[in-house]
């Protein structure tokens, strides 16, 4: 006679209602987010920037375009800025910005692994400044890759990407290996340690390792996607949003709208005889300009042909294309003037567009490096190349171009 289990039942049959009650709330909040994603896509929440939800829901709209960069999107808050631009979708769309002071390249490359196959056949923008790419002791925003990469660190995106089945073993490798350079943000999470130290070997027992401790890694990241989930749906429930935005198609006469910024750039820029902006200008009159013609030539060359961010843009790029996007590369240009009165020649400074050539133009990638801007002093606020009013009248015309298919 076989000896009745009653409570392995119950137990049985309670792990089953839960796991049906989990993949309900998933599938509702799929729906809720794709419903409520053109009213989320303005707040810049940070959710936006550290989860996926709100990224893959704007990946499924035919109307957003998602920018992914650093602080050139987001240091200067004006009209001008795309989200903002385009925020009533004069041309049929809208911008979302994935962006953050100090995101660095390996940050960028798990949030992009992170959405897996949404990412496949569809249209991003990828944007760049030359600031990212070197230290200058005349740098007003000192790059400091330990604050950067802790500041924009999401658990989720770290567990995406170092158990994605759609990247290859070997970009997992080295993302594994550049998230260990920071124990510090990572140290709170011993799993994830475990798991980084295990995908960056590159032996046959590290990789046996690696599969065995994949179920629970996944584990990991369906935990986090409902974390982040619940997030997004708590924020639309509390705050009670329309879904319906509001969208006003309108022409855009862009010779005017880039004479009105540039009228208004020089009004913020008028305290100092650079074109620096106004806010920023304290930072320069400390320094002793204009300096020897040249003499930060060697300097400049040094710290920027040894960039690690070099190294980390090539793993970004990799992650594009193992995942099968369609990106474009936008660059802003140098501050030809500023860099010169800095001591920094021309040709010198032309080194930069040689060298993002060299790593973009291998992946067959489209790559506009607006080096034909370098000479208006109006296009930066400063020699990061931090994009100004005027910049980004230029950088919103190019956004319109290649969502319409007019950049191929």
């Amino acid at each position: 006679m076989v000896k009745r289990t009653p409570h392995l039942t119950a137990g049985a049959t309670t792990i089953f209602l839960f796991i049906l009650a989990l993949i309900g709330f998933n599938t509702y909040a799929i729906r809720l987010e794709s419903k409520y994603v053109n009213a989320l896509v303005p707040l810049n929440l940070e959710q936006t920037l550290v989860g996926t939800a709100v990224q893959r829901a704007a990946l499924r709209s035919s109307d957003i375009l998602p920018v992914f960069g650093s602080s050139e999107l987001v240091l200067l808050p004006t009209p001008y800025q795309a989200s903002k631009f385009f925020a009533k979708y004069p041309t049929g769309f809208t911008v979302m910005d994935v962006a953050g002071l100090g995101v660095l390249s390996i940050t960028m490359s798990q949030d992009l692994a992170a959405l897996g196959p949404d990412l496949r056949g569809k249209k991003i923008v990828i944007s760049i400044m030359p600031g990212s790419f070197f230290i200058s002791k005349h740098n007003l925003i000192q790059n400091n890759p330990t604050h950067d990469f802790a500041m924009n660190f999401s658990r989720l995106h770290a567990y995406e990407a170092i158990f994605s089945p759609q990247l290859s073993y070997g970009v997992k490798n080295q993302i594994a290996q550049r998230m260990l350079d920071f124990p510090e943000t990572i140290k709170s999470d011993p799993f994830l340690v475990f798991s980084l130290q295990t995908t960056a070997g590159i032996s046959a027992a590290k990789r046996a390792l690696y599969y065995l401790i994949w179920p629970l890694g996944e584990l990991q990241i369906q935990t986090l996607n409902l974390q982040d989930h619940f997030e997004v749906v708590q924020y639309v429930w509390t705050h009670h949003l329309d879904p319906n935005v509001q969208k006003v198609p309108a022409a855009i006469d862009w010779n005017k709208e880039r004479s009105d910024a540039l009228a208004q750039q020089k009004l913020n820029t008028n305290n100092n005889p650079y074109a620096v902006e106004n806010s920023l200008w304290w930072y320069f009159d400390r320094i002793d300009l204009p300096q020897p013609p040249g003499s930060e030539d060697s300097a400049y060359t040094k710290n920027l042909l040894n960039a690690q961010e070099w190294s980390d843009f090539k793993v970004l790029l990799t992650v594009l294309r193992q995942l099968g996007a369609e990106p474009l590369i936008v660059s802003r240009p140098l501050n030809t003037p500023l860099w010169k009165v800095l001591g920094v020649s021309e040709p010198a400074q032309k080194i930069f567009y040689t060298k993002l050539h060299s790593v973009v133009d291998p992946f067959n990638m489209p790559l506009l490096d607006l080096r034909q801007y370098d000479q208006d002093r109006y296009f930066s606020i400063d020699q990061g190349s931090h994009t100004s009013r005027e910049g980004w009248v230029y950088i919103d015309q190019i956004l319109d171009d290649f969502y319409h298919g007019r950049i191929p």
